[in-house]
């Protein structure tokens, strides 16, 4: 049996070892990812010629540590290229393979990266596989200026929120400057309806719904890894 992290830390090096000398890598945010980047550092140690795309300060931080190149995401499309493959982790992913992000507050760049990336990976233990997303906490970004109005237009919608906070108590800066409103979602959720009307409020830089955007999931469970091929077809369902 094995424990949560070496969960994290199994899915996480079945996930780097689909990554190909000359790659360019989106690389996430969080603990689990943090594995990611540590075996990545050894192959680069030992040879592997990668461009790492970091969607953190935290990860740019990690990454230049263990000495793995970095490219920004500008840089990459100026060069008329694509991110070839990113890796990622979740806070919940459903039977849908919907996502929940922003735990650690880098959804927005996260969001942007996996878009931007030819395939697109993401790591778990096997406690974030979940039937649906009901009931969990919903992160989403807004500007300084917006967000007691964001706040009271989104507890009007069925989603109350509470700015997220800081270990200090002060609020939580994002990497763009901005705060983070965790909300709460209902039981039953319209994921569909909740990304549109979210999207659409003034102030709002993004939210951590992540629809579609998986191609391959590695889960490391008690008894080992779970490795989940997604079908374009599977994502479009409900």
């Amino acid at each position: 049996m094995f424990d949560q992290e070496t969960q994290k830390r199994m899915a996480a090096e079945a996930a780097a070892d689909y990554i190909e000398n000359g790659d360019i890598v989106g690389l996430g945010t969080g603990s689990t990812v943090k594995y990611v980047l540590e075996a990545l550092g050894k192959k680069v140690q030992q040879g592997l010629n990668i461009l790492g795309v970091a969607t953190s300060v935290q990860t740019a931080q990690l990454a230049k540590s263990l000495n793995i190149p970095l490219i920004t995401l500008d840089e990459v499309l100026q060069g008329h290229k694509v991110i070839d493959i990113a890796i990622d982790g979740a806070d919940q992913i459903d039977e849908s393979y919907h996502m929940i992000k922003g735990g650690g507050g880098a959804m927005h760049r996260e969001k942007i990266i996996l878009m931007c990336s030819d395939l697109r990976i993401i790591i778990v233990d096997d406690s974030k596989m979940v039937k649906k997303l009901g009931g969990a906490k919903l992160p989403v970004e807004v500007t300084k200026f917006s967000y007691l109005p964001v706040m009271e237009l989104l507890k009007g919608s069925g989603l109350p929120s509470k700015p997220r906070l800081d270990s200090n108590g002060n609020f939580f800066i994002t990497d763009n400057g901005h705060y983070i409103l965790d909300c709460k979602l209902p039981e039953k959720p319209n994921l569909d309806e909740i990304s549109a009307l979210v999207s659409m409020i003034p102030g709002v830089v993004d939210h951590g719904l992540f629809m579609d955007l998986a191609s391959i999931v590695v889960v490391g469970g008690a008894e080992g890894l779970k490795i989940h091929e997604i079908e374009e077809h599977e994502l479009s369902q409900e």
